[in-house]
């Protein structure tokens, strides 16, 4: 599996580029407005960008995936119920996408926007279980994401979300990660 964090100085915002080198196909998941260096990071490693995830809305920042789109022609995913108007795949929770060996998984987690998606990832040639997940700002390290962004319809939500991060689970060690994030998802959506 190819892998490759890119963050955006100031906004603190990470996006990824994952692919198969074997297959030769990447995605970007939260793609920055700039989107050079996807498309100079997939030529430097033989790869093609052939889809785009959103994991959320972004309300803080402009999302590339429009212009990765017009650029190499790769589909842009989001959640069902984003309520975009531009060309996209609807995400639903439990979809999966293979790139070669790579497999991407949606599982839907509202916390952060009310139609965001965190996708695990696994590498079909060492395991069958995800090794990641990408939470798309749902979750930090000792924090979660703002819900205050999507526009106040989860802020009835926020006191509870704030006082889960004290009654989490103990992270993945002997179990999917997958269902480590379904378990959590209900204390983050209906609070503790």
């Amino acid at each position: 599996m190819f892998f490759k964090q890119i963050k955006v100085e100031g906004l603190g915002c990470l996006s990824y580029i994952i692919g198969c080198p074997l297959d030769g196909k990447a995605f970007v998941i939260d793609p920055k407005r700039d989107v050079d260096d996807y498309i100079r990071i997939a030529d430097e490693n033989g790869l093609v960008i052939k889809g785009v995830i959103d994991t959320h809305v972004h309300a803080d920042h402009i999302s590339g995936g429009q212009e990765l789109r017009a650029r190499t022609g790769a589909d842009v995913y989001i959640h069902e119920n984003a309520g975009v108007l531009y060309e996209h795949q609807k995400l639903k929770d439990g979809d999966k996408i293979e790139i070669g060996k790579v497999l991407l998984e949606a599982v839907y987690t509202p916390g952060h926007t009310p139609n965001a998606v965190t996708i695990a990832v696994t590498d079909a040639s060492r395991s069958a279980e995800p090794e990641m997940l990408l939470t798309g700002d749902l979750l930090f390290v000792g924090s979660i994401g703002r819900p205050d962004l999507a526009g106040g319809e989860l802020l009835d939500e926020a006191e509870g979300n704030h006082r889960m991060s004290a009654s989490l689970p103990p992270p993945p060690e002997h179990r999917s990660a997958v269902s480590f994030i379904k378990q959590i998802r209900g204390k983050i959506f209906h609070g503790v």
